[in-house]
């Protein structure tokens, strides 16, 4: 194979006549290395030689500040990962063991999503509701027009999720859609009562643990700035803790059951459920499965969240930005 032909007469090196080999023979520089050095700029060429062996700029008093901020922040945040859900929903168990904490517990945070599980199962199978104070009011029959409704408003979330490129909000909004459309075409009106009445304490076990995962978002999330996680982790924990006790003892113990009337006013939930064909044992399972892969899937959301802060500050000690 023959040399490529010379771009200039003489050696970019040491100015010698340039002969047709690859190499100069007086100074022994390869001609094209040659060229490519010499068409470096000079300040360039004096920063890339000198970049590994000048010290690097001591940070300003400014910069020295802000980045100790941030280290602190970051290994605040690696504890909180790490205690922040386990103390709060332990705090709420050992207060569901006492009259009055239980009874706080119930009225300002169990009570609201458990009529809430009602009233979302009811939207979800077709039936407009209500939830309110104890009680949640439910259509006697499907509206199509609500479902109608709450499909259409489904679909814009898709929407504007694809929109905003938010994949995962995409996806759950689907998920719900797809849900909400087989609820309210394949299940029948009788099956769609018996669901809402499960939904009340399902409810408050599924939304308690999805608000203390929210407690899982990362630094910048407006639930992370506005420190509405933790508002939410207190309601989560609280609604959870007033709950999942209960039906866990109910295991050994069904007395602990709440059978029987509300006040005169309506049957309670485990009464109309177990008049809707139910077992005890039925009963008993199904909270106490929905209740357990709540807090796995909170326990692998909590996994996810430690090792994701523990990187974000191990790069931050490192000084490379996460």
């Amino acid at each position: 194979m023959s040399a490529p032909a010379p771009s200039s007469s003489a050696c970019p090196r040491c100015g010698a006549p340039r002969v047709a080999g690859v190499d100069c023979p007086h100074c022994g520089v390869v001609y094209a290395r040659a060229e490519r050095r010499s068409a470096t700029p000079p300040i360039v060429a004096a920063a890339a030689s000198a970049d590994d062996e000048a010290p690097a700029l001591p940070l300003s008093a400014a910069a020295e500040f802000a980045r100790g901020h941030a280290l602190a922040q970051a290994r605040s945040e690696l504890q909180l990962a790490r205690f922040a859900v386990p103390a709060a929903l332990l705090t709420s168990l050992v207060l569901a063991r006492t009259d009055m904490g239980q009874f706080f517990l119930r009225t300002f945070f169990g009570m609201w999503l458990h009529e809430l599980g009602h009233a979302v199962a009811a939207w979800l199978c077709g039936f407009p509701a209500f939830p309110g104070p104890w009680f949640t009011s439910v259509g006697e029959e499907r509206s199509f027009v609500f479902a109608l409704a709450l499909s259409a408003g489904l679909a814009f979330a898709i929407w504007r999720a694809w929109t905003e490129d938010e994949r995962l909000w995409m996806g759950v909004a689907i998920a719900v859609l797809l849900v909400q459309l087989s609820l309210t075409v394949v299940l029948s009106p009788s099956g769609a009562h018996t669901l809402i009445t499960f939904s009340g304490d399902a409810g408050s076990l599924v939304f308690g643990a999805a608000l203390m995962a929210a407690f899982f978002v990362p630094p910048g999330h407006k639930l992370h700035r506005d420190w509405l996680r933790w508002g939410f982790l207190v309601i989560g924990a609280a609604s959870f803790a007033d709950t999942f006790p209960d039906w866990w003892t109910a295991r050994h113990e069904p007395d602990v059951i709440a059978f029987g009337e509300i006040e005169g006013r309506a049957d309670t939930d485990p009464t109309v459920l177990l008049q809707a064909g139910w077992t005890v044992d039925q009963l008993v399972s199904r909270y106490v499965g929905i209740g357990v892969l709540s807090l796995i899937a909170l326990a692998a959301a909590q996994v996810l969240h430690f090792r994701r802060t523990r990187a974000a500050l191990a790069a931050l000690e490192k000084g490379v930005s996460p």
